[in-house]
């Protein structure tokens, strides 16, 4: 144990020495300083809208308030004046401008009484009918409900034969409306894992791919400590070792260099807010440690070339990002996503399977990782 922990001491020590390893400590508080920065600015949304409100009654300041105060994947901005609103629409400083006109009541009094495009409720103004700018439609859409659907209720029960309310007051009849308008949520949402997946929990969707950009980052400390292994083997800083033995010492640069890493990652997601429980942080963690020491080392044995490891690391470097469910994750990812530490350790967040998944996986790369050490034993 001591002699292993002298080994570990060493190989950290070294570590620190190089400036690659130095470099890549550095961009982790560049990156929590970035979505930092991104998260607390008020241009965070995919979409931009420009609400200009010509109303003046508390139905457009009720329905305006409304849009703002949920805003998440949407930045809404407040415009005064029709006209500029449209003119930085013209200049693609927003993707689509929503008016509330003048009495917005009769509007949708009119709406009612006659549904169809000349009697409009509100206006809308797009560059592109695309779906990033229809999509948003549908809050402006429940935003507006409310106010609407009463008055089709007056309308239809005032309407309605088999109803008899001649006596009744349009006010007495709405407040049985309004008695039976039920706010509470229609549907619970959670994870595999059982933890709830609620707004108030939610982390700000800008942030998500963060832990999926520090995994990528850790395994590039990984092929990089895999490089300078290869490199201290061609100087013959190993050629006193037994060649079984230095695949025990690679396993052991790669995981130093990975857990000295990984301590900045595992700060770093709770710095950012994006953790979930600190047990289950700390499992799924240390799991992705050894996982990534596994998957470099075997890489490192089977391909112990300077010019060809380095082609590959660059291979999988890119392919991490484009496969892993780090920016996308579409069926078609599913199946080759699974060949990277990544997969398992971004989704084990919320997902117990997959946090079994990982197991798996260790016991296969561990499996391999024994038979090149027995091979290399024999020989």
């Amino acid at each position: 144990m001591i002699r292993f922990l002298k080994w570990s001491y060493c190989l950290s020590k070294r570590l620190y020495k190089k400036a690659t390893f130095i470099v890549m400590i550095c961009l982790i508080p560049v990156l929590i300083a970035a979505f930092s920065a991104i998260t607390a600015s008020e241009k965070a949304g995919f979409v931009t809208v420009a609400i200009v409100n010509n109303d003046s009654t508390e139905t457009g300041r009720a329905i305006v308030s409304s849009l703002t105060e949920k805003a998440m994947t949407i930045k809404y901005t407040e415009y005064e004046d029709e006209s500029a609103a449209l003119s930085d629409l013209d200049k693609q400083k927003v993707d689509a401008v929503w008016v509330l006109p003048e009495n917005i009541e009769e509007r949708i009094n009119a709406f009612v009484e006659a549904p169809s495009e000349k009697n409009y409720i509100a206006g809308v103004y797009i560059k592109e009918n695309n779906l990033q700018v229809r999509l948003p439609l549908e809050q402006l859409t429940a935003a507006i409900y409310p106010f609407a659907s009463g008055q089709f209720y007056l309308k239809y029960v005032r309407e309605n034969p088999d109803f008899d309310l001649g006596e009744l007051s349009d006010d007495v009849v709405y407040r049985y409306y309004e008695d039976y308008v039920n706010k509470a949520d229609l549907f619970e949402f959670s994870y595999p894992a059982g933890t709830s997946a609620t707004a108030e929990n939610e982390n700000n969707y800008l942030v998500y791919p963060i832990r999926g950009i520090l995994s990528i980052l850790t395994v590039i400390c990984g092929f990089a400590s895999a490089m300078y292994f290869i490199a201290d083997q061609k100087r013959g800083t190993y050629s006193r070792v037994k060649v079984s033995g230095r695949a025990l010492i690679s396993f052991a640069s790669q995981f130093t260099a990975v857990i000295n890493l990984g301590v900045f990652v595992f700060a770093s997601v709770f710095i950012l807010g994006v953790n979930t429980s600190a047990l289950r942080e700390t499992l799924i963690f240390a799991v992705f440690v050894v996982n990534v020491t596994l998957f470099c080392t075997v890489l490192q044995q089977l391909f112990d070339n300077m010019i060809i490891f380095v082609s590959l690391a660059t291979l999988l470097t890119v392919l991490q990002a484009l496969i892993c469910p780090v920016f996308f994750n579409y069926s078609i990812q599913k199946i080759p996503q699974l060949i990277f530490p990544n997969t398992y350790y971004i989704n084990s967040v919320h997902s117990n399977l997959y946090l079994a998944y990982s197991f798996v996986y260790m016991a296969v790369l561990s499996a391999v990782f024994a038979l090149i050490y027995l091979r290399k034993r024999k020989n």
